[in-house]
């Protein structure tokens, strides 16, 4: 009996101990999000060192090099160049040069994690936005290659931006067409962006309540489009 009444005491304080546990989580939920979001860019930068340089990232760096000589002779899926024309100018080894590089890919993916956080805001709490965050840093190959010098953090970021202009801000058709020059821009960086126009018709669908102002979105994005990939296109 003895023994069963201390089993039962101690069932009782461990109860206890994960109670107040749980309570203390749950009043600073926000504070510990944040921390993880906080370490987890914190190791996206850490990585930069850390990961191995791909073949990949040599040639995109090979096609910076290549206009920087005159020498370019690929329009399509090149314009990244013009961002990353600086870099032979370091004289930096050619690693050197891609850690340079990915370095700037780390900023723009923190930028991409802001995106992500001020979208999710526009329909979730901030408790469940900064979740969603965190959910999507934690993710494998966002954080290994989140920050790698090839067109996946550009293309991330520019349709996020795209996302962003037409839910959040500045909205309407003032964001429709800057979401429209953003997507022309990615797609001159890769063609594959053109995937993710079906997840901006979505939210063209979702964000205007009648099919005339969808229409004036879309038309105003499609103008936003095609100016600005016929201007940069011929620029490039």
């Amino acid at each position: 009996m003895s023994s069963q009444f201390s089993s039962d005491l101690s069932l009782r304080g461990r109860a206890d101990v994960v109670g107040r546990c749980a309570a203390w989580i749950a009043a600073h939920a926000d504070r510990i999000l944040c921390v993880g979001i906080f370490a987890a860019l914190l190791i996206r930068f850490v990585f930069v060192w850390r990961i191995a340089v791909n073949w990949d990232e040599f040639y995109f760096l090979e096609l910076v090099h290549q206009y920087a000589r005159g020498e370019l002779t690929i329009r399509p899926q090149t314009f990244h160049v013009h961002l990353f024309s600086w870099l032979p100018a370091l004289g930096w080894s050619e690693a050197g040069q891609i850690i340079a590089a990915r370095v700037v890919m780390a900023l723009l993916s923190c930028g991409s994690a802001a995106l992500i956080y001020g979208i999710a805001r526009r329909f979730l709490a901030r408790r469940s936005a900064l979740f969603a965050l965190l959910s999507y840093l934690s993710v494998t190959a966002v954080i290994q290659h989140a920050a790698s010098f090839r067109v996946d953090p550009i293309v991330t970021f520019l349709v996020l931006l795209s996302m962003f202009a037409v839910l959040c801000k500045p909205g309407g058709w003032r964001g429709a067409v800057l979401a429209g020059a953003a997507m022309a821009v990615a797609a001159l960086v890769t063609i594959k962006s053109a995937l993710y126009l079906v997840v901006l018709a979505g939210v063209f669908w979702c964000d205007a309540q009648t099919l005339r102002e969808r229409t004036r979105l879309a038309c105003a994005f499609g103008a936003g489009f095609l100016t600005s990939l016929a201007a940069l296109y011929l620029f490039h």
